[in-house]
């Protein structure tokens, strides 16, 4: 194959027959990626319609693709795309026409999710005229993947002498390296956000506690006109949490649109899920509350003699 799946797969245009495009930018695009028979078994994915490559697609045999379920959803909507024919490129070069026949489940590549290319166009490698490195797939039934390291660098040797074997890692491996860009960039901001919450809760600290400073003398007032410590402290907790509250709201209002922004950092994430939100604010509220308690709970402890000769 030209690529594994969860590894990066390149875009083409193309068309479909009968359907007219006025510019380039008006086609289509596709993930397009040549697999061999084998491929359909090695990763278990059953035709939903129609039937998988066979020996017969070689060169010389009609031209045919396979598509994923997205792709006949998008552009077959309400009928089969089976039998229906589709072009790659923008038609000014002598591309055969292909026959779709068949489709399968969806298969995830590295760029499906950030560029809006979800559909992937499946052709049979032995027609593709590629002439690059390929990938081959061993399926196993557990254990150690490396443990076919050999056998099939002795199969490829029957095949072909000259041919070379390298980089033989696992799947996982190998969508782990090519996601290095996602986990440092991961990392970084996790980092950068633990950091700005500590900046936010020392800054919240550090408001309150200048608040309850400058407001020593109104406390020794109102606790020698009757209140408690309680009392004070409701009230700290109160104005302090209502400002946390005023800046939660501002927060969440800025990051959903500016969630777009790191939409190309982010792998397989959404953006803008519920759960999340609703997860950091509560961590912020609490942050905020904790750093807004504890001068609250100073000032409660003030003696009211003291606070009224406070200078």
């Amino acid at each position: 194959m030209s690529t594994l799946p969860g590894m990066g797969a390149g875009v083409t245009l193309f068309e479909v027959e009968g359907r007219h495009y006025e510019l380039d930018s008006d086609r289509p695009r596709a993930r397009l990626v040549a697999v061999s028979p084998g491929f359909f078994r090695a990763f278990a994915l059953s035709p939903l319609a129609g039937r998988a490559f066979g020996a017969a697609d070689v060169i010389g045999g009609p031209p045919v693709a396979v598509v994923t379920a997205t792709f006949a959803a998008r552009h077959f909507p309400g009928a089969s795309a089976v039998g229906s024919q589709v072009r790659q490129g923008n038609g000014r070069f002598p591309i055969p026409w292909r026959t779709i026949v068949g489709v399968v489940p969806d298969v995830w590549y590295q760029g499906n999710s950030d560029d809006g290319v979800s559909e992937v166009l499946l052709i049979p490698l032995f027609q593709s005229g590629m002439q690059q490195p390929f990938s081959v797939a061993v399926a196993g039934d557990g254990g150690d993947p490396l443990r076919f390291t050999d056998p099939v660098r002795r199969a490829v040797a029957e095949l072909d002498p000259d041919q070379a074997v390298f980089e033989v890692r696992s799947l996982e491996k190998a969508i782990d390296d090519e996601g290095w860009f996602f986990y440092i960039f991961g990392a970084l901001f996790a980092a950068f956000g633990a950091a700005a919450l500590f900046l936010a809760a020392i800054g919240v600290y550090g408001v309150m506690a200048f608040s309850v400073t400058r407001r020593t003398q109104e406390i020794g007032v109102r606790m020698a006109l009757g209140a408690n410590g309680p009392d004070v402290l409701r009230l700290f907790v109160w104005q302090g949490g209502r400002q946390v509250g005023i800046g939660l709201a501002i927060g969440v209002a800025l990051a959903i649109p500016l969630t777009r922004g790191l939409e190309f950092i982010l792998f397989r994430v959404n953006t803008k899920d519920p759960a999340m939100f609703v997860l950091v604010v509560v961590l912020l509220a609490v942050t905020g509350l904790v750093a807004t308690f504890i001068p609250a709970r100073r000032a409660a402890r003030v003696d009211p003699m003291v606070a009224m000769r406070h200078d």
